[in-house]
């Protein structure tokens, strides 16, 4: 934690819909805590793919990859686990 804001020394991707309102929740709550990531695009059919491939189908959104392919996936807008994920860093 630097100055009150968490840096993520860890990989993170979202994957997100443009017209999902959780999704955008949880980019604006990472932002707050400074954690960066890389957003995919789910109207993207590749990235659907992809998604649905890490949580076997059965998924919300967002779905929250941190530190790597698969090593751990927060499926739903969740700040509690979002909040144990960063308290891991």
């Amino acid at each position: 934690m630097v100055n009150g804001r968490i840096v993520a020394k860890t990989y993170m991707m979202i994957y997100s819909s443009n017209c999902c309102n959780e999704c955008r929740q949880a980019k604006e709550w990472f932002d707050r805590k400074g954690i960066k990531y890389e957003v995919k695009d789910l109207d993207i059919k590749e990235n659907l793919l992809r998604a649905m491939d890490l949580c076997k189908g059965n998924y919300k959104l967002p779905l929250v990859v941190w530190g790597g392919e698969g090593e751990e996936t927060i499926s739903g807008f969740d700040i509690e686990k979002y909040e144990r994920m960063a308290s891991k860093q």
